[in-house]
């Protein structure tokens, strides 16, 4: 009798189509993504549409709006493109809803269609769920039953970089290489360099910027998810620089000292002006010299008040190349010693070229050597010897 009964059952179910017992699911694929980011999220038909005659369906879902923001809904790559109309629209500050419909029946599994979300605030619970049960979400007005799985949206915090050149350098000249870091708390490599005006630097991967012409430039280095940051100042790259120099000299003996620039050579320079301090009373300046310089057949003027001086020059030739632009005379002091500095605290050609003038010219002045003499003895007759030590 058990038997009977058991092969009328299986006659029975053979005789309705699967399909009509099923339930359809769908399901909110599980994303990451960094805050601030706006991203699609995959809402998925998990089971195949195909022969169910599925030509509407509506969708509400809850989000949480402190992680994340549902906008609007995307179709392109998805079952439901260029088959249905889907439009989604808000009904509450935490609901979203989709609604599609088609004249021709729905087919296939995958992907039905996207939502583009913005992620607002890192959190690990920013979940996207079904809300509202049958009444809400269902296909063909009901029928046949679906089944729904909810979404977990992870969002990310997003990596913080900083980039900076080191030792905080904002000057530099033509010609010259400068090193950029990115330092930060949330590492996010590899990073990409670049600058904001290609015309007048290069940078490489390794963050090594080369500067091309004068002008401002910043340095943005970009994390690879994302992150981004710019230098706070700009780079100033100037045409020119004042190079650096350092001797000794004994006291009260004379030095020359030279000031000697980069390359001028594309700079027509044919004037100047330059202004500059004397470090330390260790050193007193008695004039200046032009032989065998650069400013050899030009008008030059120097002035010196104290420790505080300015030379200008103008010249019918433009000045070529780098060199010694001009050569200055001090005395060493006679009871001051140590190290002294000639600083250039501004550099300007043609009235309007700027040179850069970090570099300090170092003169030591080295204390005389202390000497005495004594005699072995000092009553003597002539004639005597007397032995000096």
């Amino acid at each position: 009798m058990k038997t009977i009964k058991k092969v009328l059952w299986i006659l029975l179910l053979s005789a309705f189509p699967l399909s009509g017992w099923a339930q359809l699911g769908f399901s909110v694929q599980d994303t990451t993504g960094v805050e601030g980011d706006t991203i699609l999220i995959n809402v998925l038909a998990d089971s195949s549409l195909t022969g169910e005659d599925i030509f509407s369906f509506q969708f509400n879902y809850f989000f949480a709006r402190f992680s994340l923001d549902i906008l609007d809904v995307e179709t392109e790559g998805t079952l439901t493109e260029g088959v249905a109309t889907v439009e989604g629209f808000q009904t509450n500050t935490d609901e979203y809803r989709v609604a599609g419909f088609s004249t021709n029946a729905l087919s296939g599994s995958g992907i039905l269609f996207k939502l583009r979300v913005r992620l607002r605030a890192a959190s690990s619970f920013g979940d996207i769920r079904f809300s509202g049960g049958t009444a809400r979400n269902f296909v063909n007005e009901g029928s046949p039953e679906i089944i729904t799985s909810n979404g977990r949206i992870v969002v990310q915090e997003r990596p913080q970089i900083f980039v900076s050149p080191l030792n905080n350098i904002t000057l530099t000249t033509v010609g010259d290489s400068l090193q950029y870091r990115v330092t930060t708390s949330t590492p996010d490599p590899p990073y990409a360099y670049s600058v904001t005006d290609t015309a007048l630097a290069d940078i490489d991967t390794t963050g090594r910027l080369v500067a091309k012409k004068p002008g401002f430039v910043f340095v943005v280095a970009e994390g690879a998810n994302g992150s981004i940051d710019s230098t706070d100042v700009p780079l100033e790259i100037r045409a020119f620089k004042t190079l650096p120099y350092s001797d000794q000299v004994f006291q009260k003996n004379r030095i020359t000292v030279p000031v000697r620039v980069s390359d001028l050579s594309n700079l027509n320079a044919t004037a100047g002006e330059f202004d500059f301090r004397i470090g330390s009373s260790s050193l007193q300046w008695v004039g200046y010299d032009v032989t065998n310089t650069l400013l050899e057949q030009a008008q030059v003027d120097v002035n010196v008040t104290d420790r505080n001086g300015t030379f200008s020059f103008a010249t019918d030739q433009p000045l070529a190349q780098g060199d010694t632009l001009i050569k200055m005379e001090f005395i060493a002091d006679s009871s001051l010693s140590g190290n002294n500095v000639l600083i250039i605290d501004r550099a300007l050609l043609n009235e309007d070229i700027k040179g850069t003038t970090t570099d300090f010219i170092r003169i030591n002045v080295v204390r005389l050597p202390q000497i005495t003499v004594s005699v072995d003895r000092t009553e003597v007759l002539a004639g005597d010897t007397v032995r000096a030590t």
